[in-house]
């Protein structure tokens, strides 16, 4: 195993970028649990990159720093090596604040890296109802990177 593998969540606040982080490494998850702001955490874990593990840091960001403050965390951009992009599909309001914090990570490092991992997962996919996935889908084609490469999507809820 060499450095490990960086990952940075970021989203608007209640988004679901904790609730889907509890249910992808501890397969847990409970709708009436009160969830509170994430000012900051760290989640460790190992995955299989090519049969070889990997350590894996995943660090899950506060929506509220953000979008809220006049300087957003400005520092985890030079952290991560890839991005996880979280919406809520039931807010438009959502969609538009990871447009706004993919436009600070890509301000940041336009000069010191020519890649920028990136993924966006839609979350809480279970509340169809609420909103069309595919209108979603349709607005994510504004978030294409300019070097010709789309950014990898998911439909996601930490329900199921």
């Amino acid at each position: 195993m060499g450095k490990p593998i960086r990952v940075v969540v970021a989203g608007g606040p209640s988004c679901g970028k904790t609730s889907m982080l509890e249910r992808l490494i501890y397969n847990n998850y409970d709708p009436d649990k009160k969830m509170f702001p994430t000012q900051e955490d760290i989640y460790l874990g190992q995955i299989d990159v090519r049969n070889r593990m990997e350590n894996l840091h995943i660090h899950d960001t506060s929506g509220e720093e953000w979008i809220k403050t006049a300087s957003p965390p400005r520092h985890l951009c030079y952290y991560g090596e890839g991005f996880l992009l979280v919406y809520d599909i039931t807010s438009e309001d959502s969609f538009n604040q990871i447009k706004k914090i993919k436009k600070e990570i890509e301000k940041e490092l336009s000069k010191t890296s020519p890649t920028l991992p990136m993924c966006v997962a839609a979350m809480k996919c279970d509340m169809e109802e609420k909103v069309s996935s595919k209108l979603a889908f349709r607005k994510l084609s504004k978030l294409k990177q300019k070097r010709n490469r789309s950014v990898k999507y998911f439909d996601l809820s930490a329900s199921r």
